[in-house]
């Protein structure tokens, strides 16, 4: 068996994640894909993060690659949480989030949308976004005419973490920096989650006991 000191752990740890040798600003997007998403709660926090990574990089950088270029797509993934992403794996990392059990309807009801309701939802979502991008505002205007409920109109337009928005963010209904809008992801399955398993392991510090305690991931213990 290798044995290895903390620092040359911790070497390889810095290494792998892009904070001992830094990137070229012209591929910066490598560092997001190489980190499996960044932290974008607070998008500052989000331009710091990268800038760490990359050689020369100004916030600037980071806002024409997410509203001009489209190379990164903002949308809820990891924890639920808001993450920059890479344009391309968007399809890898929506596929393996809808891998996990999140009871939806149980979290709606707690607002005091009923499941009958909860469906009517999304259906209307899909239907409306098919016509193309909506703003946040554009979109519960569509919702409300359509359904005329009271309380989902108040959990869209006043609901915190944008908890109404997540479902739609777990089936690909929504793409944050082009405004609301429907892409198709083809071929959802396990793959998917193990691709993404897999660039987790390239990273370090992922413990077997971590990965293992994911129970929420179907088909991956076997």
């Amino acid at each position: 068996m290798v044995s290895l000191t903390w620092q040359q752990v911790n070497t390889w740890r810095l290494s792998q994640q892009y904070l001992s040798r830094c990137l070229q600003s012209q591929i910066f997007i490598e560092a997001v894909r190489r980190t499996l998403g960044i932290h974008a709660q607070v998008m500052s926090a989000a331009e710091l993060s990268i800038a760490a990574r990359v050689d020369g990089l100004s916030p600037q950088d980071v806002q024409s690659a997410l509203w001009r270029e489209r190379t990164l797509v903002k949308t809820w993934v990891m924890r639920q949480t808001l993450h920059l992403i890479p344009t391309t794996d968007f399809p890898i990392y929506i596929a393996a989030r809808r891998l996990t059990d999140i009871n939806w309807p149980s979290i709606f009801e707690r607002s005091g949308i009923k499941r009958a309701l909860f469906d009517a939802y999304l259906s209307a979502a899909s239907e409306i976004l098919n016509s193309g991008p909506l703003t946040r505002q554009q979109f519960v205007e569509a919702v409300g005419e359509r359904l005329k409920s009271p309380e989902l109109h108040d959990l869209l337009a006043k609901g915190s973490w944008g908890i109404a928005f997540k479902p739609l963010a777990w089936l690909a209904f929504w793409l944050i920096n082009i405004g609301i809008g429907l892409v198709i992801v083809d071929a959802i399955t396990s793959r998917s989650a193990l691709l993404l398993l897999g660039r987790l392991a390239e990273l370090g510090g992922v413990l077997a006991f971590v990965i293992g305690s994911w129970k929420r991931v179907k088909a991956f213990g076997k």
